[in-house]
């Protein structure tokens, strides 16, 4: 499914402490805990001397008039988008110096915090590995180590195949993107970015020890089809869509398999399951086409055609072809038809749709289909027994867990690998015996010190504006003395569910006291595809007033301190965080957008930005008079008005090709001219890295969590008028 410009932040080893004095928390008074962090002396005179001499920057105002559908709109900082300027790179310039001076004596608080998150994270890990022909492939974590080795492992022998950390102090960014052993063993394919702007050159090394051919060209998927021939998706150079498919074998020059040129569409590639074909799927926000590739022969077959609305997702079965589906059923359902008549007259159903389940992914064996669901906004899995035509769920006791269909590698198979995760519980894996319907465990990652019998998992339902219930995961301390501070997250978009999985940082919030929800807004996938359409296009601003509503009753529970409520969002879920601040900002005490999508109008309105055009289908068209009125309520930016507005954080990237670094810096800027309580607002620029912050695990939390958290901590304690 499509990730979007403005796709949902993944990369999260967060954690934090807490200090002692300011109301936040009495150190050792929630669980067994490490020592208070002491506000000193020295510390107070430091902030009374930061209070004293730094003001924000004030950039220079150059406003530029627009007007359409004769709405008259002025933007002054429309100029942002031009970083050759030097009055841009003045201004970025002052806005590091400004955060630095702020931050500065909350510095010895973030070094702490570093340390705290290294405490709830595994440093020490050998992932579960996964066959592969004759091999077994995994990954390496080593305390120290910014990246993971990728290695196999044949007879009890080890071999290194990749190592990220031998090229690190050569790049200020490394990102090792795909990462895909040939079937025989022989070549390993990777992808590399080394700016942070998400531009991927594939590498094709021969593991006998030659040097790799690196092909200079941005790509984005890639699979292996047959034993050693190679397909991948290339972008295009303005838009950073993946638009052609490339038919590559090792010694010979890449050969175009296809090329797609509306502009709506997304091209990506894998190989089938039972490994006879390569697949290459067409999409847009609503649209799917698959095409069947012939590894041998390298001729292309369309299967499904492209048709308005529909999608389609397919996995071929001997001589049949299994296809997860929309067509007359929203939340999805399963078919199956000849291969060689792939065409809705003839499909057969196997799986009807059920109003109240999603079905999100689904993978074929040769007697059996898992198919990954969201039932009551939580995920499960349901296994299909092809010859018997009988189905069953798999029960998972937990009330807040997140589980995932793993790597697949067999269809002839009867064990089915599970990744499962709780906000308390590291990862496990496991293996489910289909046909036995036994579950067992083959890997757990283990938190030394981390027990999660200490904590309070609930689901709960808030009513909204509408009288729709929106489901809510809250996690708190079991053992309380006073209200807890609340961390309220969410996102919203794209049809995709907050994952409710392990996080180091949400670990040592929880540690120190804090309590943790996730409001699953509309607009996600925790209900399905119903509860994306409710919370897009016309429907937009359900999201927004889902995420008040949970806000408005989180605050009246009895756990939670209604004075200290911090919100995070990031990417679209940064759109959230920009419009609720708009509309409420008297509910929170702080805010966190994480390289926030806040400048919706403008971008939407300019399609040459990077895939502009492939999401009018989430946003709509502004060109459209109908749809621009929609976007021109909520658009963050251009909703700014003269209020008390909380502190807030807000980070961004010069080379983020997703959210455009100018959106979070222009929002900052507006939003100081329309302040008029005491609420700090920051800009957290990193002029080296794109949309998912620093690179390196280490370097990640140091530079950039650590000191959001810093802010998070102190300022949830300072007064906003």
């Amino acid at each position: 499914m499509n990730g979007g410009r403005r796709g949902i932040l993944y990369k999260q080893w967060m954690g934090t402490v807490v200090p002692e004095d300011h109301g936040f928390f009495q150190a050792g008074s929630v669980l067994n805990i490490p020592g208070p962090i002491p506000y000193t002396v020295a510390f107070r005179e430091k902030e009374m001397s930061m209070k004293r001499k730094t003001q924000p920057p004030v950039p220079q105002k150059d406003p530029v008039i627009m007007e359409k559908f004769g709405d008259l709109r002025v933007d002054p900082y429309a100029y942002f988008r031009n970083l050759e300027d030097p009055r841009v790179q003045a201004h970025l310039d002052a806005e590091q110096a400004y955060i630095e001076q702020i931050l500065e004596p909350l510095q010895e608080l973030a070094d702490t915090l570093y340390e705290e998150i290294r405490q709830w994270m595994v440093e020490d890990l050998d992932t579960y590995p996964y066959e592969e022909g004759p091999y077994a492939y995994f990954k390496r974590y080593r305390k120290g180590w910014e990246y993971p080795q990728f290695l196999r492992i044949r007879d009890g022998q080890e071999e290194i195949l990749l190592d990220p950390n031998q090229w690190a102090h050569l790049h200020d960014y490394l990102d090792v993107g795909e990462i895909q052993p040939s079937p025989t063993g022989r070549y390993l394919a990777y992808t590399l970015d080394t700016r942070g702007d998400e531009t991927y050159h594939l590498s094709w090394k021969d593991l006998r020890g030659e040097d790799p051919f690196v092909l200079e060209k941005d790509v984005g998927t890639l699979a292996w089809v047959g034993q050693e021939t190679l397909i991948f998706t290339e972008k295009t150079p303005d838009t950073r869509r993946p638009y052609r498919v490339w038919l590559w074998r090792y010694g010979q020059d890449p050969r175009l398999l296809y090329e797609e040129n509306d502009e709506a569409f997304y091209l990506w590639v894998r190989r089938s399951l039972d490994r006879r074909f390569g697949l290459i799927q067409l999409y847009s926000m609503d649209t799917t086409e698959t095409w069947l590739l012939d590894p041998v022969s390298g001729d292309l077959r369309l299967l499904l055609r492209r048709e308005k609305g529909i999608r389609a997702y397919v996995e071929p079965r001997q001589e049949e072809l299994w296809i997860l589906t929309n067509r007359e059923a929203p939340q999805f359902r399963v078919v199956r038809a000849p291969l060689a008549h792939p065409e809705p007259d003839h499909w057969e159903e196997v799986i009807p749709e059920d109003p109240d389940v999603g079905i999100q992914e689904m993978r074929v064996f040769q007697q059996h289909v898992a198919l990954l669901e969201r039932r009551d906004g939580l995920s499960s899995v349901r296994i299909l027994d092809i010859e018997r035509g009988h189905t069953h769920l798999l029960r998972f006791p937990d009330p807040l867990y997140e589980v995932s269909l793993g790597i697949q590698t067999r269809a002839n198979t009867h064990l089915l690998r599970l990744e499962y995760t709780t906000p308390v519980t590291p990862r496990i894996t496991f293996e489910y015996d289909m046909r036995a319907r036994r579950l067992h465990v083959r890997h757990r990652v283990e938190v030394k010190g981390l027990d999660p019998e200490q904590f309070v998992l609930e689901r709960r339902w808030v009513p909204s504006h509408d009288g729709t219930a929106v489901p809510v995961s809250l996690v708190r301390p079991k053992k309380m003395d006073r209200p807890a501070p609340l961390f309220l997250v969410g996102y919203g978009s794209y049809g995709f569910p907050y994952s409710l999985h392990y996080r180091a940082s949400i670990m040592a919030l929880l540690q120190r006291g804090m309590a943790y929800a996730v409001a699953h807004v509309r607009g996600g996938g925790e209900l399905g595809e119903r509860w994306h359409e409710e919370g897009k296009l016309s429907k937009k601003t359900n999201t927004f007033l889902d995420f008040i509503a949970v806000a408005e009753a989180l605050r009246q529970d009895p756990h939670v301190d209604a004075q200290r409520v911090a919100i995070q969002g990031g990417s679209a879920g940064g759109l959230l965080i920009g419009a609720v601040l708009n509309m409420r900002p008297d509910l929170f005490r702080v805010a966190i957008a994480d390289v926030p999508f806040v400048d919706v109008l403008n971008t939407m309105l300019d399609p040459s930005l990077p895939l502009t055009v492939t999401e009018y289908d989430e946003w709509g068209n502004p060109e459209r008079e109908e749809d621009y009125r929609v976007i021109r309520a909520y658009s963050p930016y251009d909703n700014i008005v003269d209020q008390k507005y909380p502190h807030i954080l807000a980070t961004g990237g010069v080379n983020d090709p997703r959210v455009r670094y100018w959106e979070p810096a222009k929002w900052v800027a507006r939003l100081r001219d329309h302040q008029q309580g005491k609420g700090v607002i920051l800009l957290m620029m990193d002029r080296g890295a794109g949309h998912f912050g620093p690179s390196g695990r280490y370097r990640y939390i140091r530079e950039h969590v650590a000191k959001k958290w810093a802010f998070l901590i102190h300022f949830l304690d300072q007064p906003l008028s």
